[in-house]
């Protein structure tokens, strides 16, 4: 696949034209805004037998293939707070979150990631974290400095999971968290869990449907990146997943939720 950047104008209703992008496909959507240039950036990953690529709202098209992408220029512009190399994330007063450029998604610069910290952060202390789709690791890292006593990032993506493991790092936070593509087929956490997905509906389904050794777990599970519009599709998904929903918020087109599981545990093959 390649990468794939589109500029609009910020007048460009963001929802209906994202629900296209994501048809055509596009993957791994995210969308970035410029007030002081006017202009939107939408982002992502596109097959190559898709290209060329013509919208009427899409004023530039910006394909991404061998060549180096300068994370540092791009978060510079967009990530609050980025000054000597590094995106500023303010948890006070637990502390302040700090987060390298890098290939993976999250610097608090759209609303969907504000969301889901939004609704982390009051049911981080005391859980184990999962972050499915981790990307710099920047819910999962600040699930830590919050409270949570130890986490888990899953990401699809090998350069996503090296960004976050950097940006662990650089927290001191390394030694409580842990980066897998995928959980092993048996895992029983002893801890409340909390469990945390960022993307788009499309991506989720397919994300969710890959954790087999979650879906029968109590849990509570955060969710954004889901679209206004999307809302009651989505509502009668998560029905059909045993999740019960608990709190809502909104921020422009987009929602997050919260989520209790009302399947119980069942035991594993040959347990007692």
């Amino acid at each position: 696949m390649k990468q794939i950047q589109l500029y609009c104008p910020l007048s460009t209703p963001e929802e209906p034209l994202l629900t296209e992008l994501e048809a055509i496909p596009i993957h791994h959507l995210y969308c970035l805004e410029d007030p002081e240039t006017n202009t939107r950036l939408i982002g992502g990953w596109i097959e190559p037998h898709l290209l060329p690529l013509d919208h009427p709202q899409i004023h530039t098209i910006k394909i991404q293939d061998t060549s180096p992408i300068n994370w540092e220029e791009q978060w510079q512009a967009f990530a609050p707070d980025f000054h000597d190399g590094l995106a500023h994330i303010d948890l006070a007063p637990h502390g302040t979150l700090l987060l390298k450029p890098g290939a993976g998604f999250g610097d608090l610069s759209h609303p969907t990631t504000r969301l889901a910290l939004k609704l982390l952060a009051p049911r981080a202390p005391g859980s184990l974290l999962i972050d499915i789709g981790c990307g710099s690791g920047i819910l999962l890292l600040a699930g830590l400095i919050l409270g949570s006593t130890h986490a888990i990032g899953i990401d699809i993506d090998p350069a996503a999971l090296t960004h976050a493991a950097i940006n662990a790092e650089l927290n001191h936070l390394q030694m409580k968290a842990a980066w897998t593509q995928s959980l092993p087929t048996e895992y029983l956490p002893q801890e409340p869990l909390l469990i945390v997905m960022n993307m788009i509906l499309s991506e989720q389904q397919t994300a969710w449907s890959a954790q087999t050794p979650l879906h029968n777990l109590p849990a509570t599970i955060i969710t954004s990146g889901i679209l206004t519009s999307q809302k009651d599709t989505y509502l009668k998904m998560a029905e059909s997943w045993g999740w019960k929903l608990v709190e809502e918020l909104q921020e422009e087109e987009w929602i997050g939720c919260v989520w209790h599981t009302t399947i119980k545990q069942i035991p594993l093959t040959g347990s007692a």
